[in-house]
């Protein structure tokens, strides 16, 4: 490719949006002619019809690219000879036991450091910190490698612990390693709290000055805190600062100290929200994130669709930055359930009971119903065998109008059922409509 965008000595966060606007779409519209030139899919499926695109309002022209564009043609989305790739990462989209690859170039392993080397400076990290990294680095995971590098770059102490040898082990490494930021999925973090309090430690007492959240949302529409993250911040004595990113990004959007949303990266990604029908949204309103992630070389992407449902917040924020932020995640645009005259995703279900000291967790398991609406289930472990159900029903009608059928079973099913052998993230939703 041309001069990589991110490699320029440029301010992105703090320079006017009108120079920033203008450097990505040049250097967007050179991404995405490379795609045209070097990558085997998108060559094939636009052939001789587009040869190149010379402005923005070209894009459209391209389509979208799928989750089963990635699983159907994986091995032709490279774009580079096999002799330039350095690294393999697996993305936990799988059909069967069949990965979705992505290969990386020296470049894109550069690219990936500096991406979060960034991100963690938006949410203060500094060398000064020592950085518990909870989060698998093996198995060919992009994630882990990511933090690991860009935390190395900034020359912050890492700290791997991990996150798939239990509750104990992660806990035993933070005790012993004293961290004073932790990285890792919020209700792990959370589990692994309440493991310890009933061993009768304090994670509380330890010095923990921030938790960076990935994987989940941690505050709703109105960027308010989500009762479950509360607690855990409680738990842990420390903020969450929410992070937002995904291997087909291959971007972070971090939130700064003041926490309302990920600030754009217009270095290295190029964000679109739409509809139902594939058109922009306004600002602010809620639609499917799209993204074409900038320079990348050995898998590349144009217009990539998430499936995650958010929105662009355009407001000028406290900390200084002129980018545009990302809002928090409000579901997932496939698990999305009508339920009782009433839209609701699983998560905010999830969030409710998690907010409750009665109960350990909550998975959701959707069947179909009649008249289009479905049948959603909440089976929850509860933390003691003395628990309110009346309480958390009424925590159900104020917080999402509705109050989902309830199953209570005990934290060793619940654990199982979430949390299966060889899954990095844990699974709280179960979609069993017919024809889903």
């Amino acid at each position: 490719m041309n001069e990589l965008i991110w490699q320029l000595d440029y301010d992105f966060q703090h320079e006017p949006r009108e120079k920033t606007d203008q450097l990505q779409e040049e250097h967007l519209l050179k991404h995405v002619n490379y795609c045209l030139r070097k990558s085997p899919f998108y060559s094939k499926r636009f052939g001789k019809s587009i040869a190149e695109i010379t402005s923005l309002s070209e894009l459209s022209k391209l389509g979208f690219t799928t989750k089963d564009d990635l699983l159907q043609n994986n091995d032709a989305f490279l774009a580079v000879p096999e002799t330039d790739i350095v690294d393999t990462c697996f993305t936990s989209a799988t059909v069967g036991t069949t990965p979705v690859n992505f290969h990386l170039t020296k470049s894109d392993l550069d690219r990936l450091t500096y991406n979060e080397r960034v991100a963690f400076q938006i949410s203060g990290v500094t060398r000064e910190d020592k950085m518990g990294v909870c989060v698998a680095l093996e198995r060919g995971f992009m994630a882990g490698l990511a933090y690991f590098l860009g935390g190395v770059s900034l020359g912050t102490h890492m700290i791997r612990i991990g996150g798939a040898r239990g509750l104990q082990h992660i806990w035993n490494l933070i005790k012993t390693h004293q961290p004073t930021a932790l990285i890792g999925v919020p209700s792990v973090l959370a589990n692994v709290a309440l493991q310890a309090i009933e061993a009768g430690d304090n994670p509380a007492s330890l010095k923990v000055e921030r938790i960076l959240a990935i994987g989940e949302s941690t505050r709703d529409k109105q960027l308010r805190l989500l009762p479950s993250v509360n607690r855990i911040e409680q738990l842990w004595n420390a903020p969450i600062y929410s992070t937002y990113a995904s291997t087909e990004m291959s971007t972070s959007f971090a939130e700064c100290l003041h926490r309302q949303g990920g600030h754009f990266r217009p270095e290295l990604i190029y964000v679109e929200i739409i509809d139902e029908q594939g058109n922009k949204v306004e600002d602010g309103e809620i639609g499917e994130v799209v993204v074409t992630p900038l320079g990348v070389q050995g898998t590349p992407l144009i217009r990539f669709k998430t499936g995650d449902m958010s929105f662009i917040i355009n407001q000028k924020c406290p900390c200084g930055r002129t980018t545009k932020r990302i809002g928090p995640v409000v579901g997932r645009k496939a698990q999305l359930l009508k339920y009782k005259g009433t839209n609701v995703f699983p998560n905010a279900i999830a969030s409710i009971v998690e907010a409750n000291s009665d109960f350990f967790g909550c998975f959701v398991e959707a069947y179909s119903a009649e008249f289009g609406e479905d049948r959603v289930v909440a089976t929850i472990a509860a933390t003691s065998e003395k628990y309110d159900l009346d309480k958390l029903k009424e925590e159900f009608r104020a917080g999402l109008r509705v109050v989902p059928e309830l199953r209570i079973i005990d934290k060793e099913e619940f654990l199982q059922k979430t949390q299966p052998e060889g899954k990095r993230k844990r699974q709280i939703f179960f979609d069993l409509r017919k024809g889903e």
